[in-house]
């Protein structure tokens, strides 16, 4: 069973945290669109208050479960999906997976690409690190990596929060998710054929190049849909959050005015 925050009335929104992470994720963006939408925060499995997936799963075997939580027990037919890096895979996968269920697409700090081999091999050795020295030690290094080494210590209470959301998960549940995130498909071709794809990199990003965020931008039907944020690694809702607010707000806009002919 996943757990669900669902606030406000309109367009459901649905938001997808990232790795490690849980849906308290998105708490300030969420004041502001439920003012205008249906927001639906969800835990992915095994995160935050979720119950895990049994053994090795896919990204899609992790986009199946949420769409039929979303469909069957939230009882939402159509919706827009935002995911944050991991929540951006997931959210590729219900769009190539349930095209007439997604309305629109967001991805922030996220990619379409898959896994280079370098990247692969850098993911086997992580699993390796998890299962010697377990997951808090492994997240003493990655939490500080998403922000910019300038937002550090400015922003030092909400990398705490966000080594918070993860200290305590098994190795088995952070392990299967590294793998299934090596091995997820291509769906750049999903930035070529919607109307509404919302894409944001940060210029800083650790996780995801400039060279990829630049080369996913040039991809867009609707160039407009796709910022970077300067000074801003891989974490846009702390380190940008005015901006990304407001990229969201415009974006659910058009999207909205075009639900409504």
């Amino acid at each position: 069973m996943l757990n669900s925050k669902v606030t406000g009335t309109g367009l459901p929104v649905v938001l997808l945290h990232g790795f490690c992470e849980d849906l308290s994720l998105w708490e300030n963006l969420t004041e502001n669109l439920k003012l205008h939408y249906k927001v639906i925060s969800i835990d992915l499995p095994g995160f935050g208050k979720s119950d895990p997936i049994d053994g090795d799963f896919t990204i899609e075997n992790v986009a199946s479960i949420l769409h039929d939580t979303i469909t069957n027990e939230l009882q939402i037919d159509k919706y827009i999906v935002i995911g944050h890096s991991l929540g951006g895979y997931v959210s590729l996968a219900l769009a190539d997976m349930y095209p007439r269920s997604i309305l629109a697409l967001g991805l922030i700090n996220s990619t379409s690409f898959a896994d280079s081999e370098e990247k692969k091999a850098i993911r086997n050795k992580t699993v390796e690190f998890i299962n010697k020295h377990g997951v808090a030690k492994f997240l003493e290094g990655f939490v500080s990596n998403l922000f910019t080494p300038s937002n550090q210590k400015v922003l030092s209470k909400e990398m705490n929060k966000v080594l918070n959301m993860g200290i305590n998960l098994p190795n088995n549940t952070v392990t299967r998710y590294m793998k299934a995130m090596r091995d997820r498909p291509d769906r750049s071709f999903l930035l070529k054929q919607s109307n509404h794809f919302l894409f944001i990199g940060g210029r800083e990003d650790q996780h995801v190049s400039f060279s990829d965020i630049e080369k996913q931008l040039s991809l867009l039907k609707i160039p407009k849909n796709g910022l970077i944020f300067d000074k801003v690694g891989h974490m846009s809702m702390f380190e940008a959050t005015n901006a990304l607010q407001n990229a969201i707000n415009s974006f659910l806009l058009s999207v909205k005015k075009m639900e409504n002919g």
